[in-house]
């Protein structure tokens, strides 16, 4: 009887992970890694519209930016 009601517990346990696993990090993940959008430019009628470059894109901000640092240094260390 008592594994029963500890098999009961684990499976629980672990489909409750598995919600919350799905559900709430994305949510979490959208909040704090997060790019920062910059203002869209004007164009006037005598600019010519530029193609897009590596200056188009959007920057990361401060948590974003620290772990993709992260990963290039170890990306860079890689053999």
């Amino acid at each position: 009887m008592f594994f029963r009601s500890l098999a009961l517990t684990m499976a629980v346990a672990l489909l409750t992970s598995l919600v919350l696993a799905l559900v709430f990090t994305p949510v979490l993940a959208e909040r704090f890694v997060r790019a920062k959008r910059k203002p869209p430019a004007e164009n006037s009628a005598d600019q010519k519209p530029q193609s897009l470059s590596d200056d188009d894109e959007e920057k990361p901000g401060r948590f974003l930016g620290a772990i993709i640092r992260r990963y290039e240094w170890v990306l860079g260390h890689a053999p």
